[in-house]
């Protein structure tokens, strides 16, 4: 039976660490790294490397003062390093990974939880937003006169989410998931196999969508929670709602100017970047009652009991 083991992959398609050209690089520097890289699959790194030596014995020969074990320890020379890149790319030219089968799944990555008091009229919502504003520019002045010009990007975007009477709702993230089983080769004898994961990006945008949960499933999503305010209406018999929000902000900048001075000319080219994160909360509660907001433990969000 083989061992099956479930791995995080990366966003692009049939790419393993030990095809990317860089790697190969690194481990021409340093074979040492070549038994971490295979990490990824279940196959024991260490048997599956235990030959490398042996075939990139022939470089260490030709070029003893660039690879020698105690040997000068400098830097490898250009003609010794590429000898040994083609020595290491050889040999994983004999390492091959077959995909024997591949299932696309969509999952839905919980984000918050919120719900809404169980009374007439009442109403919550939280808002999340974020902007981004990027800007390019440039100037040049010439004995005191000069122009320039800068051109400026700003993107924002906001999610609202509401909830009625009772209703309890979660907020989550779609995601497309690949797995595939993978058959690894060495020389054409079989390893190993192992299931490899990875997240699809779709070619049409995904926003964060929202549903219903039901009581069960709801108590396992908040695990728990902590009192942040108390919300004292009992006095108020009128049946009027009060409206309560709350709002939180986090902003930041990046500036970078690169200018030079020569004789009577003064260039520049500018760049700044500026983000900005906001979350608002608005709850619409009825008259009559005690409320206490709540934080969950097991995620973000809040909710009354």
């Amino acid at each position: 039976m083989s061992t099956v083991r479930i791995t995080p992959g990366t966003t692009r398609v049939h790419a393993y660490p030990w095809e990317d050209a860089a790697w190969i690089e690194s481990v021409a520097h340093d074979l040492n790294r070549a038994p971490s890289t295979f990490d990824v699959v279940r196959v024991d790194p260490h048997e599956v490397t235990r030959d490398l030596v042996a075939e990139v014995g022939h470089v260490v020969t030709a070029y003893p003062e660039d690879f020698a074990p105690f040997g000068e320890h400098r830097a490898p020379s250009r003609r010794g390093l590429a000898a040994m890149y083609d020595a290491v790319g050889r040999w994983m030219r004999g390492i091959k990974t077959v995909t024997e089968d591949k299932t696309m799944m969509h999952i839905a990555v919980p984000l918050c939880a919120f719900n809404c008091p169980d009374v007439a009229d009442a109403k919550t919502s939280f808002a999340e937003s974020n902007t981004t504003e990027k800007t390019a520019g440039w100037s040049i002045e010439v004995l005191g006169s000069g122009f320039g010009s800068d051109v400026t990007l700003s993107v924002s975007q906001t999610n609202l989410f509401a909830a009625g009477p009772g209703e309890r709702k979660l907020v989550f993230a779609p995601l497309q998931v690949r797995v595939e089983c993978v058959a690894v080769y060495k020389r054409d004898q079989y390893l190993d196999r192992f299931l490899r994961c990875e997240v699809v990006e779709s070619s049409v945008r995904e926003a964060n969508g929202v549903r219903l949960v039901d009581h069960s499933e709801w108590r396992n999503l908040i695990g728990g929670g902590r009192p942040v305010e108390r919300f004292d209406l009992s006095g108020d018999k009128s049946g009027s709602v009060t409206t309560y929000e709350r709002s939180h902000e986090l902003s930041g900048s990046f500036e970078a100017k690169l200018g030079l001075e020569a004789y009577h000319l003064k260039s520049s080219v500018t760049a700044k970047c500026k983000a900005k994160e906001s979350v608002a909360l608005k709850f619409e509660l009825p008259g009559g009652r005690l409320y206490v907001w709540q934080s969950p433990t097991a995620l973000s969000g809040f909710y009354f009991d």
